[in-house]
């Protein structure tokens, strides 16, 4: 549960032994914090958690805090595999950092979702044609040559329809900003300390990580 105080815009995260649980180690976004975020704040989505800081989404925007100093030693103990017990830490509005957001436009919008159609449209074609040759391959194919082509066709009348709606969409918003920030605070977040999407790195200290105690 979380304590809100007011008077320093305060709040009080408890990480419970459920939390530890259901985490993974090594996950940016299923360690034993971001577990007890989700659980915190049932509208936080995107959460994402290393030992420079803690952020998430909700429909207010985009959150970003400092990892508190001592939330920092259970997180990279976890991911070293050390046992860790349920504990409590406290994010201070007054800490958190804001961050300007990147709002797509009108052009942006219309775009996005054109290119979105597009690339549907040639997944579901691959995914028929991977389903017409293993049809084909087997011993009794439950589907005529007729209906094969015709299948084949639709998927690329689909294709050749959303591409034609991609084209028409640039050229309609050409030249036009797809983007733009709102809100005030820092154009930059801090920089995440791990690689990729989900694993975290340490630097010198990923030598902990999952190696065998007393090795």
């Amino acid at each position: 549960m979380a304590k809100k105080t007011n008077a320093f815009g305060r709040l009080t995260v408890q990480v419970t032994e459920a939390d530890i649980a259901k985490a993974k180690a090594n996950d940016s976004m299923m360690c034993v914090v971001a577990q007890a975020i989700a659980r915190t704040f049932p509208e936080a989505r995107r959460i994402s958690v290393d030992i420079q800081s803690i952020r998430w989404s909700d429909p207010k925007g985009r959150h970003t805090y400092l990892t508190p100093y001592s939330v920092q030693g259970y997180i990279v103990a976890f991911d070293a595999g050390d046992d860790i017990h349920p504990f409590t830490f406290v994010l201070d509005s007054r800490k958190a950092i804001p961050v300007k957001r990147n709002m797509k436009t009108k052009a942006g919008a219309a775009l996005t979702n054109a290119r979105r159609k597009t690339d549907r449209a040639k997944q579901r074609q691959l995914k028929i044609e991977d389903a017409i040759e293993a049809d084909q391959a087997s011993k009794t194919p439950a589907k005529t040559p007729s209906a094969v082509r015709t299948e084949r066709e639709q998927a690329a009348q689909r294709v050749v329809e959303a591409e034609v709606e991609l084209a028409s969409t640039k050229a309609a918003y050409e030249g036009q900003v797809q983007n733009q920030r709102t809100g005030e605070g820092h154009p930059h977040v801090p920089p995440r300390v791990f690689k990729g999407a989900r694993t975290r790195e340490y630097g010198m200290r990923k030598m902990r990580i999952n190696q065998p105690r007393g090795g």
